[in-house]
């Protein structure tokens, strides 16, 4: 029996050493799905956890001891962050069960995520109990990953044309990586681990250029210099338990808080722009390149969190499920100040939240995600998390557990993980719990023949997680290359009208890939519109038809993600095919006719995005239809209010169909005061015929 528990823990540590690799199945060569870097690493987390789980079923059966002693109240955290998620996805809670389990395909931290979280900290902590050449084992995976991933992000070498072969986007993530890795090696408390530690948290910092990753480092610094000046364990642990927790929802607080205070601020000293019609101070100062402008983007994000959270009492009672942020952003967005357009423009806002085009995928503070995803005892179970890592911190070696503490309160809090961070975040987590790595007594309990209920609770319950992480895998597995190959966009077959088909997998957000793979799909007609008289037209033509009529599904539904790729695609294509493309243009007839529907829909489910007017209304406009602009306006000048630069443009619409030319023009000037050009592009020279004293 002693020589099978060797066996598992031995198969345990060589799961924990490989899986800091599990980002590399980010790198090209892995392409699947439509996001790389979460989709093809979500298969070998799942993987791993299910492997885990496996070990940890067959360790309880011949050493319960060892798994029960290795079970540690921040892994408890974490689960029951998982449990809460998956009772409320079952009781119908959330807005869509499938993408709380996942989380948004963009970044990949879900139900499954945290349960896996938990998992690989307790067979982590059982292998890093065992052996010495164990733990330096696990010690050393984590910061050759790190600077692996540091080098190819440096050095950016050519996969294929216009790909590079790197695993991360953003060098952000390879910093708070870099500080994670350090713990492992700084608990080791060797002169060759420490200086290892060291020189990978000071690399990574740099690398990743980000005053995050440098306040966490700077903070674990000054806090290592403090606790080794207090020898009390006990008042130790408490006030850096009690100060994480205060830190943590602090900044929760205040980020939403600050977004006014920094605009007043950039505002007090700012002229009016030459060009920019829109008469908001805010509209004048590019705010974001500020020394501040990071912290008010996130602040921006948080308020649009908080305004959502407080405008439902379910939302701030049961969340909305892992991976809301996305929605809250695309029915939100006009709350925040500047331009829509990622693009700087002559006459629009200089300030600009990066949210609205390439962020808007998490709220970059984990108490805020935590509470917008599964209410408020979610984010109480968030606090007894940082507050269990606190509790863990000794004063004869503090360096270990205050670096992880660190990089989970600031990282967690301006920053966000991935889902690539759990082997590394779990690997930290089990060298603070016992930086000794001291046994708690031998693997193999001499009573063998005795079996009590809680082992076979816990063979039962590993055996189950290992099963689900299996079929999880399979199903990641399925959707990723599914995905890549329906990226080939290879000729769908004909459906009958009414007959949505297209991408599906099991338990998966197919809402959300097939939504994303229209895109794709949009930016590569945008892209060689040229080529579009030799390509197969009864190809685009079913692929154009099945993605529509599924974004139209989506929305009826009410998801929000779908209604808004539906309403965006008819615009763009649009303008791309115009009236060379007759063909492809009656593929959309129906999405056409139907614009307006769809439209008064999408404003019932988003009730602020009254920008989405503006492209329907134009395209009527360039149709040539007065009338049915005139009925339009009708039908959406209610939805608008007074200081929306949308109504004034229909006004001066419905002036300029009924030849009001006077009207016209005051409510165009109107509009543009109050930031058309911030939702639309407007032309210098309009702008200039309205605002010649100005400019």
């Amino acid at each position: 029996m002693q020589k099978t528990a060797n066996l598992i823990v031995a198969a345990l540590a060589a799961i924990a050493v490989v899986s800091p690799f599990v980002i590399f199945m980010a790198l090209p060569v892995f392409d699947g799905g439509v996001f790389r870097q979460v989709e093809t690493v979500s298969v070998g987390l799942h993987v791993l956890a299910s492997a885990t789980a496996m070990l940890l079923m067959l360790l309880t059966t011949v050493a319960p001891a060892a798994v029960s002693h290795s079970i540690s109240k921040p892994a408890l955290w974490i689960a029951a962050i998982a449990a809460l998620g998956a009772l409320l996805a079952t009781f119908g809670f959330g807005d869509d069960w499938r993408r709380s389990l996942h989380g948004t395909m963009e970044h990949g931290v879900g139900i499954l995520w945290h349960l896996e979280l938990a998992i690989l900290v307790l067979g982590f902590h059982v292998a890093w109990r065992d052996r010495p050449e164990w733990r330096v084992a696990m010690a050393l995976g984590a910061p050759i990953s790190v600077a692996i991933c540091a080098i190819l992000h440096l050095t950016k070498p050519v996969w294929s044309e216009g790909v590079t072969f790197t695993v991360y986007d953003f060098p952000e993530y390879i910093g708070i990586n870099a500080l994670f890795a350090a713990v492992p090696l700084l608990a080791l408390r060797r002169r060759w681990s420490v200086a290892m530690a060291i020189t990978i948290a000071l690399a990574g910092t740099v690398v990743a250029a980000n005053r995050s990753v440098g306040l966490a480092l700077a903070i674990a610094l000054l806090g290592i210099v403090l606790a080794r000046r207090c020898h009390d364990q006990r008042k130790l642990s408490q006030a850096a338990a009690s100060l994480a927790v205060a830190a943590t929802l602090a900044i929760a607080v205040a980020l939403p808080l600050l977004a006014p205070v920094f605009q007043g601020v950039a505002i007090s000293s700012v002229s009016v722009a030459p060009g920019i019609p829109s008469t908001a101070p805010i509209d004048h100062v590019a705010i974001a390149t500020k020394p501040y402008g990071t912290l008010w983007q996130r602040s921006v994000t948080a308020r649009l969190v908080a305004h959502d959270v407080l405008a439902d009492p379910a939302h701030l009672i049961a969340g909305r499920g892992f991976g809301a942020f996305d929605t809250v952003a695309q029915t939100r967005s006009r709350e925040a100040p500047g331009r829509r357009m990622q693009t700087p423009l002559p006459t629009a806002s200089l300030a600009y939240w990066d949210g609205d085009q390439k962020a808007a995928f998490h709220s970059h503070n984990a108490l805020l995600e935590t509470v917008l995803s599964v209410g408020l005892l979610g984010g109480l179970l968030w606090l007894g998390f940082v507050y269990s890592v606190g509790r863990e911190i000794r004063a004869w070696r503090p360096e270990a557990a205050i670096t992880f503490l660190s990089a989970i309160v600031v990282g967690g809090s301006l920053w966000f993980f991935v889902n690539a961070a759990a082997p590394l975040i779990a690997l930290g987590l089990v060298a603070v719990l016992n930086p000794a790595a001291r046994r708690s007594g031998p693997l193999v309990q001499p009573n063998l023949n005795s079996v009590s209920l809680s082992s076979v609770i816990m063979t039962l319950g590993f055996g189950l997680v290992s099963i689900c992480f299996a079929a999880a895998a399979a199903f990641a597995y399925s959707a990723a290359a599914g995905a890549r190959f329906e990226r080939a966009f290879v000729p769908l077959p004909a459906v009958p009208a009414g007959v949505c088909s297209g991408f599906s997998a099991v338990s998966m957000p197919s809402h959300e890939l097939n939504a994303q793979l229209y895109r794709v799909m949009l930016r590569r007609i945008e892209a060689r519109p040229d080529q579009l008289a030799i390509v197969d037209l009864a190809m685009l033509r079913n692929n154009i038809a099945s993605y529509s009529c599924l974004m139209r599904s989506y929305a009826a539904r009410g998801d929000v993600l779908g209604a808004m790729t539906s309403l965006d695609a008819r615009w763009r294509l649009a303008q791309v095919l115009g009236s060379d493309n007759p063909i492809l243009l009656k593929t959309l007839s129906e999405d056409f006719a139907f614009w307006g529907d769809d439209l008064d829909l999408y404003l019932k489910l988003a009730p602020g995005r009254t920008d989405k007017v503006i492209p329907f209304i134009t395209w009527l406009d360039a149709e040539k239809r007065p009338q049915e602009v005139v009925a339009a306006v009708g039908r959406f000048l209610p939805r608008t209010i007074e200081t929306d630069p949308v109504r004034h443009w229909l006004l001066a619409k419905q002036a300029q169909a009924l030849g009001d030319k006077r009207a016209y023009q005051t409510a165009i000037k109107r509009a543009l005061e109050l930031g058309l050009a911030n939702l639309m592009p407007i032309d210098l020279a309009v702008v200039r015929s309205f605002f010649e004293a100005r400019s």
